[in-house]
């Protein structure tokens, strides 16, 4: 129980920072950029849906691989650093180890992610809700541009439902960043210095899509690359060395086990 009341308590301070405020504001941000990108191309808007406008935000490699993570990590490590000092003196003096805070922070973690990735959705459909049609299948501009514009897919994926494939994006954006938070978090508790964190997470996204310009047949070992779509067998028309989706749920796993055992070994050494 002593636990969960810690998650609980990990998770009211991570959403007290103001800066979850910027959340919402990237969203609309992107999704207004998609819309006027599609907008001024030969098609307009007239052709597209809602799944157009979530395909150019959430396949397209720079937004995912760069500033989806990149901004997370500014978000979810600046709530931890604030008040760092007070915070954990609170925590301990009511947890029996830092062990039980750090596995709190784990699942706070997960709870940012899920709700980040969430508060995107949602914001880039309101955004998309006034300037194009609602519809339960892919639309007209799909079949006009052959999936040309930023974030399309191969005509192969014509037949999946957009359901599924958004349910897809969805779940591996959030696994991802849970995964990839969990070990920026880690190396800046191991290293006691949050930015350390921080700036190997960004140079490792521009690393991750300077490896999609030159070399994609190196997705598997990539680490934020793994969070696009089109970076997998089936998405991105045969790219050789790609991942399957399955590769890259398997690796981010063992990244959140790895990374949250190293956190975990490190406050129990300075519990002893």
């Amino acid at each position: 129980m002593k636990l969960l009341s810690a998650v609980w308590c990990e998770i009211l301070n991570c959403f007290s920072e103001r800066c979850w405020v910027a959340v919402p504001l990237f969203g609309l941000a992107v999704a207004a950029l998609v819309l006027a990108d599609i907008g001024t191309r030969g098609w307009g808007l007239q052709a597209a849906n809602q799944w157009d406008i979530l395909l150019g935000v959430f396949n397209n490699p720079f937004v995912v691989v760069v500033l989806l993570p990149v901004i997370f990590w500014a978000i979810v490590l600046g709530s931890v650093a604030a008040n760092r000092e007070e915070w954990e003196y609170m925590m301990l003096v009511r947890l029996p180890s830092r062990a039980v805070w750090w596995w709190s922070r784990i699942g706070a973690m997960g709870a940012a992610s899920l709700v980040y990735t969430g508060v995107l959705f949602v914001c880039v459909i309101l955004v998309s809700v006034p300037a194009v049609s609602l519809e339960w299948s892919w639309s007209q501009l799909v079949l006009l541009s052959g999936w040309t514009y930023p974030g399309g897919l191969p005509m192969s994926q014509l037949y999946t439902p957009p359901p599924i494939i958004l349910v897809k994006i969805f779940g591996l954006i959030w696994l991802a960043l849970f995964a990839l938070g969990t070990a920026v978090a880690a190396l800046g508790f191991v290293t006691r210095r949050v930015a350390v964190g921080w700036v190997a997470g960004a140079v490792s996204a521009l690393i991750s899509y300077g490896t999609w310009l030159v070399a994609p047949h190196f997705a598997p070992w990539a680490p934020t690359l793994q969070m696009l779509l089109s970076a997998h067998q089936g998405f991105n028309d045969g790219v050789p060395g790609s991942p399957a989706l399955w590769w890259s749920a398997v690796m981010y796993g063992i990244l959140l086990v790895g990374s949250a055992s190293v956190g975990h070994l490190f406050a129990f050494r300075r519990d002893l």
